[in-house]
């Protein structure tokens, strides 16, 4: 993963807690936290890595002042697969107000179960970012997670099970 984004242009990049709503006080994860290593090391530039706390709160106005590039939220609750709503969490975050910031512009809004981000599977989580953060690397984030499941975990990998929402 570090070899396919290296010298590539690091995106600014907003990580969600799964039950934030709204445009209050919304969870993220700050310098020191696990999701923040994951960032930095898939190529991307936590924007709330100057926040001192771990788990920081903010609101939807100092996202709009930082202005993210890609968005990623994962599904509350869940962690399994992709099986709630997570069209309807994107869409959630897509029609907080104001919509000037580049990742909703872009269509850069993805919603991710948190399976794939701690523990054994954050290495699913770090090429899946890697990949959303360079869509024009030649990682294959589908087929790490493909072997992880058959080869360390000896379970079937399922096509229909989704770990993160793709951009339409």
């Amino acid at each position: 993963v570090r070899n396919a984004v290296y010298g590539h242009k690091r995106p600014n990049v907003y990580i969600e807690k799964g039950g934030s709503k709204g445009i209050g006080e919304l969870g993220t994860y700050g310098e020191g936290s696990a999701l923040d290593a994951l960032c930095e090391i898939a190529g991307g530039d936590n924007i709330a890595k100057g926040i001192a706390k771990e788990y920081p709160k903010v609101d939807w106005e100092w996202v709009t002042t930082e202005n993210p590039d890609i968005i990623l939220k994962s599904e509350p609750k869940k962690f399994l697969e992709l099986n709630g709503d997570a069209e309807g969490i994107r869409e959630e975050v897509r029609n907080r107000i104001p919509r000037e910031i580049s990742a909703i512009r872009n269509g850069k809004v993805y919603v991710y179960t948190r399976k794939i981000t701690f523990g054994l599977e954050s290495v699913v989580g770090l090429t899946y970012w890697a990949k959303i953060f360079y869509p024009d690397s030649s990682l294959d984030s589908e087929a790490v997670y493909r072997d992880y499941l058959e080869k360390y975990q000896d379970l079937e990998y399922q096509e229909d099970k989704m770990v993160v929402l793709p951009n339409v």
